[in-house]
């Protein structure tokens, strides 16, 4: 509370008089960067229909944030139940919308067919929990847990043509 109070340029009193505890700053934020997020992937869908390409830029932009976020800021959440329960919410509506996503990729010949992406959706979004909830990886940047974490995940469900287009994408932006 003392860094956003001087980041901002108030008091901390006058921030406590503005929001009665952490809790409520961090719902603010988490609700700010969901929005944010929301009209990124509005904006990348306007722009093309390729769900490589959305795939893709999508990453690109959370591989940003998660270079400005440490691994600690999720395992912090972890002990506020309303953030949890908002998050688990927000991931519960996002069901659909990814399940949506990855068939439309399974048509375009990126995503295998062999998989259940409800179940996979659901182990994602499990795995996600499971790095927030835990200080096992504190010693990480978030930013290699996603890299690495994704990485895997994305590979594992792409056919050879998704694959080879996820590669070009990693070469162009992550090799040095």
């Amino acid at each position: 509370m003392d860094d956003i109070a001087r980041g901002i340029g108030i008091s901390k009193r006058t921030l406590y008089e503005t929001y009665p505890n952490k809790e409520v700053v961090l719902m603010g934020v988490l609700t700010n960067i969901m929005e944010e997020r929301d009209d990124l992937l509005q904006e990348v869908m306007s722009k093309t229909d390729n769900v490589m390409d959305i795939l893709c830029e999508v990453l690109r932009l959370q591989i940003e944030f998660s270079a400005a976020t440490h691994s600690a800021f999720f395992s912090d959440m972890a002990k506020y139940p309303t953030i949890e329960k908002m998050l688990a919410e927000f991931n519960i509506s996002q069901r659909e919308k990814a399940y949506n996503f990855y068939m439309k990729g399974v048509a375009q010949g990126y995503f295998r067919r062999d998989i259940d992406y409800k179940i996979f959706n659901r182990i994602t979004t499990g795995i996600m929990r499971m790095l927030r909830s835990t200080n096992e990886f504190n010693d990480l940047s978030f930013q290699q847990l996603f890299v690495n974490c994704h990485s895997v995940i994305i590979r594992g469900v792409c056919t050879k043509k998704g694959i080879e287009r996820f590669e070009r994408f990693m070469i162009e932006n992550f090799e040095n």
